[in-house]
């Protein structure tokens, strides 16, 4: 089993990572973007997300990073090995950790879709800014129609928090096959 301590440690990590990742999709999902929506016109709306979602990109990036190393590190200090069951009948644990690492890789693609969608999005918009300002037009229903045809702008969002909810509880039923 190796170093008890460095096991703790590196468990430790690993949750406090998957607190940052997941616990930030929740307080989106469930605080920030439904307060935004009903507060801020939809302009507004664009500018408060897009600061909020720069921010937090980098701590979800490095969260994931820190996850992916944790991962593996405490998957060797685990009791149970995929290596150490062989050619065996998958246990519980092999085809529960199975499924958590599927919807994680899931979830990583889910951010990389969405930042790219983001990235597109910002281009697009500060394209029709410099435009607008040179015809002297408002953008205003211009951004919002991007806003809203180019992407449903918190489905993925959404979609990733469902998906780490069952992250966690997989995570939970780990900790009790153990």
């Amino acid at each position: 089993m190796g170093n008890p301590i460095l096991a703790g440690v590196i468990r430790s990590l690993h949750d406090v990572f998957s607190i940052i990742w997941i616990g930030s999709l929740f307080f989106l999902s469930f605080v920030v973007i439904p307060v935004v929506k009903r507060k801020f016109d939809k302009e507004n709306e664009i500018k408060i997300m897009d600061n909020i979602f720069d921010r937090l990109s980098y701590f979800i990036f490095v969260s994931i990073i820190f996850l992916v190393i944790t991962g593996v590190l405490e998957h060797r200090f685990a009791k149970y090995s995929y290596l150490k069951i062989g050619k065996t009948l998958p246990s519980a644990y092999v085809v529960i950790h199975k499924i958590k690492y599927v919807l994680t890789g899931i979830m990583v693609i889910v951010v990389i879709i969405r930042q790219i969608m983001r990235q597109k999005m910002k281009k697009q918009l500060i394209y029709l800014r410099k435009f607008s300002e040179n015809e002297g037009m408002s953008n205003n229903n211009k951004s919002t129609s991007i806003m809203n045809k180019k992407m449903k702008p918190y489905i993925l969002v959404y979609l990733n928090t469902i998906i780490g909810m069952v992250v966690v509880i997989l995570s939970g039923i780990l900790s009790t096959v153990r």
